[in-house]
């Protein structure tokens, strides 16, 4: 069986591009069984100077919460934190060894750091060797990636071959499973962003929520005038949200609803659609221990393989002998 890795930094609520561009896929990949692993990182958010660091301890814990609310089995997905793993930031510098800086000026994140003009941390300039480190040391065979991110597993499989090359036979070349982009548009139109402030989180109170819905941009058409259901971002969210939006489109098309009663609607359909998630994440925030359960029960599962992994790795560059 193929072990499938997936991670997320640890910068915020989990709003319905977050649901619909990666929680779905996890929900797919349980339902065929795959083996997953879904791994927090929390060290990549150091390379963002536009995180509130202190605050990574905290969004972990709702991140961890927020998935499992919304149907990510613990029992079929590994879930772990990076930074409870010392060996992957090990691995990494071994890898600077064979890492020329000008190849990690090519990164994307560099490149837009640079052209923003911006001074990139030394962080940000190297975190390309610590996603590969993330990969190779416990050998993971697919990662679902967006094609604007097939950069990433490509510099990890040249790490891989370049590793192989002088040192010997040991890392695989990982496989990206690449699917399209599925960009969520924002309250304002633009793609959906805690950076614009155009989300829709999933678990935040119903007021704020039916604020975020309120403010949804809208061309100034008054009820009894025909609307175009797919040029309107309110009906676009409804649709996203249900099986059957064909009653709400009649509406549009007939000139018998107006914004207001829209937005109403596409309240009711958000708080429907999450309303068991919600429920379940009230429930899992009295128990305060609850995620370091989980991440202590996979920390010693997984520091098996990394410790087994890393010291044979160690042998074949010349740190221990055979």
């Amino acid at each position: 069986m193929k072990k499938v890795l997936t991670g997320i930094k640890p910068t915020g609520e989990i709003h319905l591009g977050n649901y619909f561009a990666v929680i779905t896929d996890i929900l797919e990949l349980q339902k065929k069984n795959a083996e997953i692993f879904l791994f927090i990182a929390d060290l990549h958010t150091l390379a963002d100077s536009t995180i509130d660091i202190k605050q990574t301890h905290k969004k972990t814990d709702e991140l961890i919460k927020s998935y499992i609310a919304l149907g990510v089995n613990p029992k079929k997905t590994i879930i772990y934190r990076q930074s409870d793993f010392p060996q992957l930031t090990e691995l990494m510098w071994i890898l600077f060894s064979i890492t020329t800086f000008p190849h990690l000026q090519r990164s994307h994140a560099y490149k837009s750091s640079v052209s923003s003009k911006k001074i990139p941390t030394l962080a940000l300039s190297i975190y390309p060797v610590l996603m590969a480190s993330d990969i190779l040391l416990p050998d993971f065979d697919l990662i679902p990636v967006g094609r604007d991110q097939l950069q990433h597993i490509e510099y990890t499989r040249e790490w891989a071959r370049k590793f192989n090359k002088q040192f010997g036979e040991y890392f695989k070349e990982p496989n990206a499973f690449a699917k399209e982009n599925i960009e969520i548009i924002g309250t304002d139109g633009r793609k959906m962003s805690k950076s614009y402030k155009n989300t829709l989180p999933i678990f935040e109170d119903k007021k704020i929520i039916q604020k975020k819905i309120e403010c949804i941009k809208t061309d100034s058409k008054n009820k009894g005038e025909k609307i175009d259901p797919d040029k309107c971002n309110v009906f676009y969210f409804y649709d996203l949200l249900t099986d059957d939006s064909s009653s709400l489109r009649k509406k549009y098309l007939s000139g018998s609803i107006g914004y207001k009663e829209a937005k109403n609607e596409l309240l009711s359909a958000f708080m429907n659609k999450f309303d068991g998630p919600r429920k379940k994440y009230a429930n899992l925030t009295k128990d305060s221990n609850f995620t370091e359960k989980i991440l202590s029960k996979n920390r010693k599962k997984i520091n098996k393989l990394l410790d087994r992994r890393l010291h044979e790795i160690k042998i074949l560059v010349g740190l221990r002998k055979k």
